[in-house]
């Protein structure tokens, strides 16, 4: 009998799809408990001022009656708040690729790969802190997690971060073939 074995090459793309699946099956508990604590009425109140509805259409109501005294000024002023922070954060997430693509030394993509599976599995997985701590403390909890988070990401910064060796400051001249 002769038979022969062939090596299995896996593809960048075939890694991909599978650090994609991966990612959503350990995203997809949290989403569905999302989801049933989001309520089964035809709307569901986040709050008394923020109610969703199961079309998606977002409510929000402000207690006072715009009288001069700049109630409604504050609705857009919490809009253009939250607006100015995601835009932070996916100009952060954009520098920090970049940023893994330069420091690579080889297998750039593979690096690339990592740095967004990790970042996504690590935001499934820390998601639920922040209502964690809002139910058990309210804002000092919440407050107290942002702080125990920038001293742990300090903690990684001070101890882990390797610098860059500088760059040479004379490029050797090309020499003809």
């Amino acid at each position: 009998m002769n038979k022969s074995i062939r090596a299995s090459v896996l593809s960048r793309r075939q890694v991909m799809i599978g650090a994609a699946g991966l990612t959503f099956a350990i995203a997809a508990p949290n989403s569905l408990k999302a989801a049933a604590l989001s309520g089964e009425g035809p709307r569901s109140a986040m709050n008394p001022w923020i109610s969703i509805a199961t079309d998606g259409t977002i409510t929000i109501m402000s207690a006072a009656t715009e009288m001069g005294q700049g109630s409604m000024t504050s609705l857009p002023l919490i809009i253009a708040g939250l607006a100015i922070s995601s835009t932070c954060g996916l100009i952060c997430q954009a520098i920090s690729t970049g940023y893994v693509t330069v420091t690579a030394k080889a297998g750039r993509s593979s690096a690339v790969g990592l740095y967004v599976t990790s970042f996504y599995v690590g935001g499934s997985f820390g998601a639920p802190l922040g209502g964690l701590a809002w139910h058990l403390g309210g804002w000092p909890a919440c407050v107290a997690l942002v702080a125990v988070m920038l001293a742990i990401m300090s903690a990684i910064v001070i101890f882990a971060w390797t610098p860059r060796a500088p760059a040479p400051t004379e490029v050797p001249p090309i020499e003809p073939p």
